[in-house]
């Protein structure tokens, strides 16, 4: 997340997630058992998600962030993978990390906070090229 004085601004790789996450909710809302992922329109999912979208949660994500997602399905794949698994791993391992800091080396555990921020942003930066 970038930051802004006012709200958050997630990153392209973060409204990836939020769209994949997205597109996996709508397909599992659809009544048809055999409703599959090459079935979505863009300009229809994204009319969806126009109308349901939450006021506390006005992210800016625009019909061509929709468009590239559902451009091939592991592209979705990756981006659904991202959001449940790889972001909650990243976590857990930064508050392992910062255990053992604070146990073990208590005055780089002032400076802590600072370093998982600058390693955040390098995983951030390192994901948004490897797409």
């Amino acid at each position: 997340m970038q930051e802004h004085p006012n709200y958050s601004y997630p990153t392209k790789s973060e409204r990836y997630c939020h769209i994949a996450e997205y597109i996996f909710d709508y397909i599992f809302k659809k009544e048809k058992s055999d409703f599959k992922f090459e079935m979505i329109h863009p300009n229809k999912i994204f009319a969806n998600f126009k109308y349901n979208k939450k006021f506390n949660k006005k992210i800016d994500i625009k019909k061509v962030y929709f468009k590239f997602v559902l451009r091939d399905k592991n592209i979705y794949d990756f981006y659904l993978y991202l959001k449940e698994n790889l972001f909650q791993l990243i976590i857990k391992l930064s508050i392992i990390a910062s255990s053992l800091i604070q146990n073990q080396f208590t005055k780089l555990y002032e400076n802590f906070n600072k370093l998982i921020y600058l390693i955040l942003k390098l995983v951030y930066h390192y994901l948004s090229l490897l797409l």
